[in-house]
């Protein structure tokens, strides 16, 4: 494992449940990028909330973290959608977490 996070440049790091890390946005899927004539904003990079539990975070045979996407834009909210205040944690702005987008990345996850 320690092979791995020095390939991705991170040495030492361990992953914890509910850490938010940056993520390339390029290895986030999101459904609605397939429908004709979806625009989404550009970004490099979107934070995501960790969500595998420390068993499998510590494991070194595991290759794959759960993620949630969030988002800074609040005035679209889904049903799966949880809002996060700046006071509840470590998000800068107020955030919405795609609880409806939770899915596998690389362990780490991947970084720009």
């Amino acid at each position: 494992m320690k092979a791995h996070f020095d390939r991705v440049g991170i040495s030492g790091k361990k992953i914890h449940p509910g850490e938010i890390w940056t993520v390339a946005n390029e290895n986030i899927v999101f459904p609605e990028t397939r429908l004709p004539g979806f625009k989404e904003t550009e970004h490099e990079t979107r934070p995501v909330i960790i969500l595998s539990c420390q068993e499998d975070c510590n494991n070194p045979l595991n290759v794959i973290v759960l993620i949630c996407p969030l988002t800074t834009r609040t005035d679209i909210v889904s049903p799966t959608d949880c809002l996060l205040s700046r006071i509840e944690g470590s998000v800068e702005k107020e955030s919405l977490a795609h609880l409806g987008l939770i899915q596998p990345n690389t362990y780490p996850p991947a970084l720009p």
